[in-house]
């Protein structure tokens, strides 16, 4: 009896897949990332937002402070430079994203077409398995006949010599 399909390339296609899982986890790593970035960003935009407002409502009071309008001025500035650094990280990891993503595109792709050489190798194995098990049956049934057809010839001799 033959033995069972075995695809050649069984090994290769395990570390395809491996491969693949691994480049969507980094993608899953470069996605929260940019989720983590961008939260910091709605952060520092909100505290931003909330300075300014008060700076404006101490510009309005009657008493102006030039070292404290100064000290805020040098603050916003350096909130929009955090903010300004933030969304250049965020475009870096974006960008990154994107690599990783042509990666696991990529990888896939390998993976689909050994999947797709399996299983026509395995429709193949199949085809050449059925030929095998008829050609079998067929020479158990050959072997049969003849079996039949001497027994037959020896009855019929054995009769003529009655």
């Amino acid at each position: 009896m033959a033995k069972g399909f075995q695809f050649r390339f069984a090994s290769l296609l395990q570390l395809l897949r491996q491969q693949r899982e691994q480049a969507g986890r980094e993608v899953g790593d470069a996605e929260q990332a940019i989720g983590i970035l961008q939260q910091q960003v709605t952060d520092l935009k909100t505290e931003r937002a909330g300075f300014q407002q008060v700076s404006q409502s101490l510009r309005q009071g009657s008493v102006l402070s030039v070292d404290r309008l100064l000290n805020q001025g040098r603050y916003d500035l350096q909130l929009a430079a955090q903010l300004e650094d933030l969304r250049g990280k965020t475009k870096q990891v974006e960008d990154e994203r994107e690599r990783r993503l042509a990666v696991l595109r990529e990888a896939d792709a390998e993976v689909r077409r050994l999947e797709k050489l399996q299983e026509q190798q395995w429709a193949q194995w199949q085809q050449a398995e059925q030929q095998r098990q008829q050609a079998a049956l067929d020479d158990l049934a050959a072997g049969r006949y003849l079996r039949q057809l001497r027994a037959s010839e020896l009855a019929s001799t054995s009769e003529g010599k009655d």
